[in-house]
């Protein structure tokens, strides 16, 4: 549901948010030199708080710990499906109501689905947050589906796929790619998923995927901005802290990847490409919390390789030397919950 701009925004706060997160798994030492604040409340909902007090404003993040990755076979899109029909509304809320409430604040909102993660933010004035947390409390366990609005949601997402990823050749080869290096983890899945499942998707698929999923036990709450740990825990409690938790939810459970012990080559030719690329992955190893050392060593290794074309060893090489490529980077996705990947980019 982002777009451009949106994105960018997401970014910055996904950014914000998990370097949080990520600082408290690390240990107690490292959350204790910066401003951040950890609880879980008695139904198992995990907040956590970022206190900056530079403008008055916040940014609420609802993190749940479901993506599309965590999908059932053969309803693939289901976990970006679900985060559309969230805006639809619930005995309290009427559909699109719940971001013209935010609008009305002057805030913004959006969210997004990722293979390991499903989130949903909002950034608003500071006295706006007590607001955003009844909003999206209530939505955490009490959605309601019109089963008009399902269909014509899931049209919407067919003609998303269609112009996102159908008509872009670029796209196309990420896709068939991605579904060629993962021979077995659900990471070979489209996050918007395959268009002969999504067209079959249904209303009672959406709410069996949300009564699972979407729980106060499944859930990390982040906000970051102008608010005190105290007044944050006040609200996430007044809002969050009745909701009843998802019994015997259980750990995230998947397919993993085999060892990959031969080369493979995946080939697009498209008419509407104007200049070829190619893109080179390797299995990169899965990030261990409070081991960082691999992770490090990778995101050092990309920018190296390829992180600037005027500082780095293939760009100062290829394409300002030699003068053989007009662009290449070099990537590593250190972030994923499991083993992801290592890639470099080459335009000639």
């Amino acid at each position: 549901m982002l777009s451009a701009a949106a994105r960018l925004s997401a970014a910055l706060a996904v950014t914000l948010a998990l370097s949080a997160v990520l600082a408290l798994r690390a240990g107690p030492a490292a959350a204790a030199n910066g401003d951040v604040s950890h609880f879980t409340l008695e139904n198992g909902l995990e907040l956590v708080v970022i206190e900056d007090h530079r403008a008055p404003m916040v940014h609420h993040m609802v993190w749940y710990r479901v993506g599309a990755a965590d999908e059932p076979p053969g309803r693939s899109g289901i976990a970006h499906f679900l985060e559309h029909l969230m805006f639809k509304g619930t005995d309290e809320v009427g559909p699109a109501e719940f971001s013209r409430l935010v609008a009305a604040t002057g805030g913004s909102d959006n969210a997004f689905t990722s293979y390991d993660y499903t989130a949903y933010f909002q950034r608003v004035p500071a006295d706006a947050l007590d607001l955003v947390m009844r909003l999206e409390a209530d939505r955490m366990r009490d959605l309601r589906l019109d089963p008009k609005d399902v269909v014509t949601e899931r049209d919407v997402i067919l003609s998303e796929r269609g112009q996102r990823i159908e008509n872009d050749p670029a796209a196309l080869l990420r896709e068939e790619a991605g579904a060629a290096f993962w021979r077995n983890h659900p990471y070979g899945v489209p996050v918007i998923g395959w268009r002969h499942e999504v067209a079959r998707l249904t209303r009672e698929d959406a709410l069996a995927f949300y009564r699972r999923f979407y729980a106060p036990n499944n859930a990390i709450v982040v906000v970051s901005g102008d608010v005190s740990p105290e007044r944050a825990l006040e609200l996430a409690r007044k809002w969050y802290g009745p909701l009843a938790p998802t019994p015997g939810l259980g750990p995230r459970l998947r397919p993993q990847e085999p060892p990959h012990r031969a080369e493979m080559r995946v080939s697009l030719a498209d008419a509407r490409v104007g200049s070829p690329w190619v893109s080179l992955r390797w299995l990169a190893p899965v990030r261990r919390p409070g081991d960082q050392r691999k992770a490090a060593a990778l995101v050092l290794a990309a920018e190296l390789l390829g992180g600037s074309q005027q500082t780095s060893v293939l760009g100062r090489d290829l394409v300002l030397g030699k003068r053989k490529l007009l662009d290449v980077q070099a990537w590593a996705d250190v972030l994923s919950l499991d083993p992801s990947q290592f890639g470099i980019f080459a335009l000639p």
